[in-house]
């Protein structure tokens, strides 16, 4: 009986190590600021969740932010001058992110952007997305 248990156990063990080995691996954290997709500049984001639109001209303007820009990058959608339509999955500090408390959050620092392309889209469908958000009403 005892030897049953034993080898149950080494069994258990070694599937466990398998699966174990067998998980997703986490990417390595980015070492430096950017995008994870090079895109074609200028870019032009389109706010989801409150009307919104802004211009970059750089990837270091568009990878540059502050606590009080309240930039939120995974609630916009990118539209890059190739026409690529791109959402940010997750914004990844670099280096040091100053306080708030110290400064009103107005220090810069970089960030890495897991980017995801979802789409072409037409100059037209561009120009409409444009629009929509332009005739949104402001949120409160």
């Amino acid at each position: 009986m005892r030897e049953t248990l034993v080898r149950r156990l080494r069994i258990f063990g070694a599937l466990a190590t398998l699966l174990a080995g067998c998980s997703p691996r986490e990417p390595p954290a980015p070492d430096k600021p950017g995008t994870s997709v090079p895109l074609s500049y200028p870019i032009l984001l389109l706010g989801t969740e409150a009307p919104d639109i802004t211009v970059f001209e750089t990837e270091l303007a568009f990878t540059t932010t502050s606590k009080s820009s309240s930039l939120a990058y995974t609630s916009q959608r990118i539209i890059d001058s190739a026409g690529g339509l791109y959402e940010v999955k997750t914004a990844t500090p670099i280096g040091k992110v100053p306080s708030e408390w110290t400064d009103m959050g107005t220090t810069p620092y970089r960030v890495f952007l897991e980017m995801k392309f979802r789409k072409k889209v037409s100059v037209d469908d561009a120009r409409k997305m444009v629009l929509n958000i332009v005739r949104s009403p402001p949120a409160n």
